[in-house]
């Protein structure tokens, strides 16, 4: 399908988002809903072949607005996806410059720095002699991941890149950690190389956790909320919450008890075997508040309007409250990881 028009779709999201931005406590609340439903019929009109779906799935009315909202939203993602759109966010901007600034320095800068090991170095004595990048990465990226090289378009990417030149092609590490920190320091990428590993650098620690517990059901999660929270977009934020979250319900539910209050216990002793202590308390009601969170309050594991006590479960739109939500669950899902 046509991208351009398929842009135009899109800009219906931005458009929700908008809306949804508007504080109904601060304004009349009716007006809020109404403007929001008027967005909603919109879409339905104007993308009625596209989207027939819309007009039969939701209700227009005031107690279903969070549902017909997370509804449209879902019906205009899933479009988007099946005819191959995908947005450019800041953060996959950036992350194209840092690679493309990077790359110029790997490939011509550093291999006369005198950083690089000598068997992946090409001297030639014209123009003064100068030394040339001899690497075959296809072929290094065979020897030690196992596939082939793919130019690195993600983070996840640059920090295969990354890691693989620091442990097998770089003999000054020193030098060039530095040289990258400052890459990422020039284009505000939030991650710094620390020991051999690229890691957020929003997170404050001195230990790097290279632990894979479960690759499927853990670390891919977490690699993909790391990047998709640095997003723009709202509702990749609370993508990013959702799978960090569930990641931390993984790592607890791999604890040893018969239920799930045992579970907590279990992965509170591994911070502090002291049950009677502050250390263990603080954990353990860290994890009860989150799980509760989670799993009561808002719309973060479940979609259903209400919660087993019959609740209403708020929609979260509050990107810095999302924000907020998934820095308290990245630090306690770390520290659990550290003590696994």
């Amino acid at each position: 399908m046509n991208q351009e028009y398929l842009e135009f779709m899109a800009g219906y999201l931005d458009k929700i988002e908008e809306a949804l931005e508007f504080d109904p406590l601060k304004m009349d609340y009716d007006r809020y809903a109404d403007n929001i439903f008027d967005i909603i019929i919109e879409i339905g009109n104007v993308f009625k072949k596209e989207l027939p779906e819309i007009k039969t799935s939701v209700f227009l009315h005031s107690d279903s607005l969070n549902r017909d909202v997370d509804t449209t939203i879902g019906i205009i993602r899933k479009f988007l996806i099946k005819n191959g759109y995908k947005k450019s966010t800041k953060v996959e901007s950036q992350t194209n410059k840092f690679w493309t600034s990077f790359k110029a320095y790997f490939e011509n800068e550093l291999p006369n720095k005198g950083y690089l090991k000598g068997q992946f170095l090409r001297y030639d004595n014209w123009d003064g002699g100068l030394y040339y990048l001899d690497l075959d990465y296809n072929y290094q990226y065979n020897l030690q991941y196992g596939v082939d090289y793919v130019e690195p378009t993600t983070i996840s990417d640059i920090k295969l890149f990354i890691e693989l030149a620091f442990n097998q092609w770089i003999e000054n590490r020193y030098e060039f950690t530095k040289d990258v920190n400052s890459i990422f320091q020039k284009f505000k990428m939030p991650y710094k190389l620390q020991k051999g590993k690229v890691i957020k650098a929003g997170y404050k620690t001195t230990t790097i956790n290279e632990k894979i517990i479960n690759f499927a059901m853990l670390e891919r999660k977490i690699q993909y909320a790391e990047e998709m929270i640095m997003s723009q977009e709202t509702l990749d934020k609370k993508c990013a919450l959702d799978y960090i979250i569930d990641s931390l319900q993984y790592i607890i539910s791999i604890q040893e008890g018969k239920n799930i209050n045992d579970k907590y216990a279990t992965a509170s002793k591994k911070i502090s075997s002291n049950i009677d202590g502050k250390v263990y308390s603080v954990v353990k009601n860290e994890i009860n508040e989150l799980m509760k969170i989670s799993n009561e309050y808002f719309d973060i594991r479940h979609n259903e309007y209400l919660n087993k006590a019959k609740e209403k479960r708020e929609a979260i739109t509050d990107s810095v409250f999302i924000e907020y939500l998934y820095n308290i669950a990245y630090s306690l899902l770390y520290i659990l990881k550290l003590k696994q």
